[in-house]
């Protein structure tokens, strides 16, 4: 590769990781499936501008991310009874994807460091974990840790710039003690 095709990946991967910082989310969705809490780390980059969400897909091609392409209609209205304008979005799930595009991201993200770094960290953890399959042959993991759940709420009290103790009554109320334990519990628990 020469240093033009160097400058040009540069150049690409550090627009993407503005738009990212602006107009994306780095988190973990956390759901029920099959009766346990799942935890699950993405990425996501809405936009309402066709040509922006084309060009971040250009890229993520490029860095060879898989992903899904949605398209969101409005929901709301604005203050002025206007409907806000349809977005699109690109949503990045599983561990392969997701930190293939954190770690393509080093060095360029501002905004969304921090996220960033606690995904891989979540991610390198999981993938390093005993899986096996239950009787109905779902894949099975051990439990979540206490670092991950704490990550879990560092990302989430980032976000969305509330305190990880309101995070992780949140968490509680929605999904049980047996999620959002804090450390000292989990350690006098078992």
């Amino acid at each position: 590769m020469d240093i033009t095709t160097d400058n040009q990946q540069e150049r690409r991967f550090g627009w993407l990781a503005g738009i990212i910082d602006g107009e994306g989310t780095i988190s973990m969705q956390t759901y029920r499936h099959h009766g346990h809490v799942r935890l699950t780390p993405f990425i996501c980059i809405v936009n309402s501008s066709q040509e922006i969400i084309q060009k971040c897909n250009e890229i993520l091609e490029e860095i060879g991310v898989a992903k899904h392409y949605t398209h969101r209609k409005p929901n709301k209205k604005k203050a002025n009874g206007l409907w806000y304008k349809p977005c699109k979005q690109i949503r990045i799930d599983g561990y392969k994807s997701v930190l293939k595009l954190a770690q393509a991201m080093d060095g360029y993200l501002i905004g969304k460091t921090k996220q960033a770094e606690l995904i891989k960290e979540y991610i390198k953890n999981r993938q390093g974990m005993k899986r096996w399959r239950n009787e109905k042959g779902h894949v099975m993991l051990m439990k979540y840790t206490p670092r991950e759940i704490d990550i879990l709420v560092e990302i989430k009290s980032l976000n969305r710039n509330e305190s990880p103790e309101t995070i992780r009554q949140t968490l509680n109320e929605r999904f049980g003690d047996d999620i959002v334990r804090t450390h000292d519990e989990n350690v006098r628990g078992e």
